[in-house]
């Protein structure tokens, strides 16, 4: 058994809005873990002002081909990370743009702030998990949506700290 803490709380930067652009991966990936992560490395104390969080237009205009498509894997951003880095917003903030390619400035700008490497886990251990949330690191994942989550059903079973799990489908499959 694993000795790992009941419950581990990490402040992650507030949730941003796509709106009508499939990024989702990309505000994961740049915005949701770079941020986090950068924000220990520089010892801020908050996410406010463009300065501090990652642009997730740096990763999905690069990977969407010019169109607006969501991407197929959380690997294909990671990777992108790890091999040139992501620009904080202040450098490519224009989120309703989806063609627009990094300035070379943007490009120089992200290449301070890259990931060694990545891990993927072949399935869900929740207890492993833990172990690399209560040290420190980000699991950015995907989940399936559908027509309950995105409008706001009521989910199939609530739990008694009134947080939701999902437990089985509630209108159409709208994607990954």
């Amino acid at each position: 058994k694993l000795n790992v803490p009941p419950s581990h709380y990490i402040e992650m930067p507030t949730p941003g809005d796509q709106d009508t652009i499939n990024s989702c991966v990309a505000w994961a990936v740049g915005y949701g873990m770079l941020s986090y992560q950068y924000r220990v490395i520089e010892d801020n104390s908050d996410y406010n002002g463009l300065n501090k969080v990652f642009s997730p237009n740096y990763i999905y205009n690069q990977l969407n081909g010019g169109q607006n498509i969501g991407q197929k894997s959380i690997s294909y951003s990671l990777d992108l990370i790890k091999n040139q880095g992501c620009c904080k917003m202040v450098d490519m903030s224009n989120l309703k743009d989806i063609i627009t390619q990094p300035s070379p400035q943007a490009r120089q700008n992200a290449a301070d702030y890259t990931i060694e490497d990545y891990q993927i886990f072949p399935r869900v251990d929740i207890q492993q998990m833990k172990v690399f949330i209560s040290k420190g690191y980000t699991i950015p994942f995907a989940c399936t949506i559908d027509e309950g989550f995105m409008y706001g059903h009521k989910p199939s079973f609530t739990l008694k700290d009134a947080k939701y799990v999902y437990t089985k489908q509630v209108g159409k499959y709208l994607g990954d």
